[in-house]
């Protein structure tokens, strides 16, 4: 799949942390956007994404696109709390779950131990 989500937190970030009006630009910029090769959906994004976008449903999904999203906030905030925070904020708009929630957030931990360099070996 075209990160375009992914992007789209990034700018969030870069600009003014408004996760929504990032993620309905992109999903807007890319919603008819095909590549020379069958997708598993007939769009870029899913279904349930597509009618979360078109204001149908609330965002309370509870598939993986939180996660295959959220990897900026993991290289871009700079202590635990924070990572956790801004993980939240990014996903809530389109998965407000307990599930989606906690798998970002342990990506996003991942993301950040990796990058400061955290070791699981104790000293």
């Amino acid at each position: 799949m075209i990160p375009y989500l992914t992007i789209s937190i990034l700018d969030a970030i870069l600009n003014d942390l408004d996760y929504e009006k990032y993620l309905r630009k992109y999903t807007k910029e890319y919603l008819n956007y095909h590549l020379d090769f069958n997708l598993y959906f007939k769009t870029s994004f899913s279904p349930q994404f597509i009618k979360w976008y078109e204001v149908l449903i609330e965002g309370k999904s509870l598939g993986n696109g939180a996660i295959m999203r959220i990897s900026p906030v993991g290289y871009l905030f700079d202590s635990e709390n924070e990572v956790k925070k801004q993980a939240q904020l990014a996903i809530l708009p389109s998965h407000n779950s307990i599930e989606a929630l906690e798998a970002s957030q342990i990506v996003v931990l991942i993301i950040y131990y990796g990058r400061i360099e955290l070791s699981k070996r104790k000293s």
